[in-house]
């Protein structure tokens, strides 16, 4: 059986590294989560969001089906998610 693991990661303002995990039994529903993660980091009155609203060409930001990252180009800051596929072991 597989499941899918989204670990979102990030360091806002030089801050302590954060990580955060989910498992889901599609890759479906952890592309939708991964949706929802990008969603809420760029709202407004988010460390991001705000960067992304006032001065978006500050930051880098990279994409596809199954991962994003977004970082303050010329600092240490950054989010990150992505998708992993594992096998369970029984």
């Amino acid at each position: 059986m597989k499941v899918y693991v989204l670990v979102c990661e990030a360091r806002y303002d030089g801050g302590q590294e954060d990580a955060v995990i989910h498992v889901y039994s599609t890759l479906e529903r952890a592309r939708e989560e991964l949706k929802q993660a990008i969603r809420e980091e760029l709202t407004e009155g988010t460390y991001f969001g705000d960067m992304y609203a006032e001065r978006r060409g500050d930051l880098e930001i990279t994409e596809n089906k199954n991962s994003w990252e977004i970082y303050e180009k010329g600092w240490g800051d950054y989010a990150s998610c992505r998708i992993i596929e594992q096998e369970v072991i029984e």
